[in-house]
């Protein structure tokens, strides 16, 4: 039964309750962790069992989990599952695994508008679980500063001769490198005006991409992979799920903001707001990749999946033009 499995000692400590069923190993993105669907005798989705990336220490797996316990009268909320013991969190081998209830649904990549104000409904109403934790500048815009400074001390305006990639990706990666370069100052001021105010913090998920959300008749019944969590502005995770939707990012975000104002009509989620959030968060995901492939010569086993990504963060990018 637990044969597709790494560590069956795992599972132990969920027995009984995990007699039965049959494990199928599935993707676990670009993050470092690995996830399993566990299947019932109806060969019925039931449980997601995951091992989180080492630097994930189980202190933090358990805020986390707290974060989703506060919002665990939501439907598309997963619970989390705890052993016998009453635990949350197994450690074993130096990683921290979790097991949570299976989700259903579908993500889509390319809503259509409706699926899109549901999208943002659901996102607001998450929100609503959050209280504000305290008042300062937004976390999110802080980073994104920080990662536009790191590619011109790190990387440069211009990529060198030779670039620590493979051949397959040299191409692609002197693109994102001019089409970033292009970018950074731009970008700069679009969020140095930010950088300043003061506005309410609070739990949020912060890495709410469109594979995250799920889908059914055009209802949000799932939203997933918390492991991202930190307190910001809630606003982060607007733009974060709305410049990974694909189709034309600008009439996304007014679909997106009328939506989520419909249930939080905050001051600090408007349109400019995450806009400006939504366009230089997909100049800085270029960054990233930049200094993952270039600077930490990091070659993730799916190079299909990394190049893919990187055109897929391109081609948003090049929805808008530097002013």
């Amino acid at each position: 039964m637990f044969a597709n499995l790494p560590e069956t000692k795992v599972l132990t400590n969920y027995s009984p309750a995990l007699n039965g069923i049959r494990w199928t190993p599935i993707s676990g993105g670009f993050s470092g962790a690995e996830v399993w669907r566990g299947d019932d005798e109806n060969h019925g989705p039931v449980f997601a069992l995951k091992v989180w990336p080492p630097e994930i220490t189980s202190s933090r797996l358990m805020n986390i989990h707290s974060w989703m316990a506060q919002a665990s009268h939501l439907s598309f909320v997963p619970s989390v599952i705890r052993t016998a013991a009453g635990a949350s969190v197994v450690c074993e081998s130096g990683r921290c695994w979790d097991l949570a209830r299976w989700m259903p649904g579908t993500a889509v990549a390319n809503p259509n508008p409706a699926e899109v104000e549901a999208a943002c409904v659901a996102v607001a109403r998450l929100h609503q679980a959050w209280p504000v934790e305290r008042t300062a500048v937004c976390p999110g815009v802080l980073n994104r500063l920080r990662v536009l400074s790191e590619f011109r001390t790190r990387l440069g305006t211009e990529p060198p001769l030779h670039l620590p990639v493979k051949e397959s990706q040299i191409s692609l990666v002197r693109r994102a490198w001019a089409v970033v370069a292009e970018r950074i100052d731009w970008a700069e001021r679009l969020l140095q005006p930010w950088g300043a105010v003061q506005v309410p913090l609070a739990p949020c998920v912060r890495d709410l991409r469109s594979e995250h959300v799920f889908f059914s008749r055009g209802e949000v019944v799932g939203i997933v992979d918390y492991g991202a969590m930190a307190v910001d502005e809630p606003t982060v995770d607007l733009a974060r799920l709305l410049g990974d939707f694909q189709g034309d990012i600008d009439a996304r975000i007014a679909t997106g903001v009328r939506a989520y104002r419909s249930v939080i009509n905050s001051r600090y989620v408007s349109e400019e707001f995450v806009r400006v959030l939504t366009h230089t968060g997909l100049v800085c995901s270029a960054v990233g990749w930049l200094i993952r492939l270039v600077v930490e010569q990091q070659n993730a086993s799916d190079e299909v999946a990394v190049s893919r990504r990187l055109q897929q963060l391109l081609g948003r990018v090049g929805q808008f033009a530097p002013m």
